[in-house]
């Protein structure tokens, strides 16, 4: 079984690589003190850019239409950056 929370966090490393400005994402997970409570907002990325990102990491896997939907909302709803 293919683990949906690493997929997301997967696509969320590369998105935060090319935010604006860049974050090191496992730092902020693994250090959330180190972080103001919305510090996902403080960084920048393209909605289409972001999407892009997001269908790369999910082709590389055979995943149910539900599966994909919840890594979407993982990826974009709970820790996606700000997309001006």
């Amino acid at each position: 079984m293919t683990d949906l929370q690493e997929i997301a966090y997967d696509a969320l490393r590369e998105i935060y690589q090319e935010a604006e400005p860049g974050l090191d994402f496992d730092d902020a997970l693994e250090n959330p003190e180190d972080y103001e409570e919305d510090w996902f907002l403080n960084h920048r990325l393209h909605a289409d850019r972001q999407e892009e990102i997001l269908e790369k990491h999910l082709d590389k896997h055979n995943l149910s239409k539900r599966e994909k939907l919840a890594v979407r909302m993982t990826v974009i709803l709970d820790y996606g950056p700000f997309s001006p």
